[in-house]
């Protein structure tokens, strides 16, 4: 999380780095039959892997020298600029970060 060299605003950043086991659904949830109670339309089955074995891991950097959001898979640079849900992941870390 760092800004480029000649960049002359404030280079203080926010970053956060999280691990999370990899949970594989066996039998899926499928929608509500009662939303006021919380309760699904069927149970749900899924295992969660050992951290050991595989994971997912995910770091979120916020830095006002930013000029625009960008998102990495897997070392790859990723067009997410129309994708509607990555973008309020982004909102919501810039809002966490302080900068709305």
């Amino acid at each position: 999380c760092v800004a480029g060299r000649d960049d002359r605003r404030s280079t203080m950043s926010h970053a956060v780095t999280v691990a999370s086991p990899t949970n594989i659904a066996l039998i899926k949830y499928w929608g509500k039959r009662d939303a006021k109670l919380n309760l699904p339309i069927n149970s749900s089955v899924s295992v969660t892997l050992s951290m050991d074995d595989l994971r997912t891991v995910t770091t979120a950097c916020a830095q006002p020298a930013f000029e625009r959001d960008r998102l990495w898979l897997n070392g790859e640079e990723q067009d997410v600029a129309g994708n509607s849900r990555v973008q309020a992941v982004f909102a919501e870390v810039r809002k966490r970060a302080g900068d709305h």
